[in-house]
């Protein structure tokens, strides 16, 4: 999994410094955008039009660095990649590629102890994201 950022391609699953926790696709938000009509004469409501919203995604990462400064710097570029107005995500389950168009996300930092003794921390986002994704079976130019 990557994230765009203004210079490059930010690898969020290195297996040594990043590593994408279970939390990662295992939930995701989709409400709707609802216009429904009543009648005098009818019971309830119908539904005249639905389109979709923004979709929450949980994206959770574990952060590892030699020392607390180490650990505390790479939280930051995670952050600041997910702070962005837009930027986009890609990732490939089974040579399938997905691309995600998204917003600027809530995140929560959690560590086993005070941040500043910390070695490993973890990040847990909710992502905003387009509803439509682009699927593809090969690799989207970056």
């Amino acid at each position: 999994m990557k994230v765009s950022t203004p210079l490059e391609w930010l690898e969020l699953n290195d297996g040594r410094d990043l590593v994408l926790a279970k939390e990662t696709f295992s939930e995701a938000t989709i409400g709707k955008r609802k216009t429904e009509a009543t009648n005098p004469y009818l019971e309830g409501s119908h539904t005249v039009a639905a389109l979709r919203e923004e979709v929450v995604e949980t994206v959770a990462i574990y952060v590892y660095g030699t020392d607390h400064f180490a650990t505390a710097l790479k939280v930051r570029v995670i952050t600041d990649a997910f702070d962005q107005m837009e930027y986009r995500i890609i990732f490939n389950v089974e040579n399938a590629w997905t691309v995600w168009w998204c917003g600027s996300a809530n995140y929560r930092i959690d560590t086993s102890q005070e941040l500043l003794h910390a070695k490993m921390a973890k990040v847990t986002l909710e992502v905003p994201r387009h509803p439509v994704a682009q699927l593809t079976s090969t690799m989207p130019a970056l």
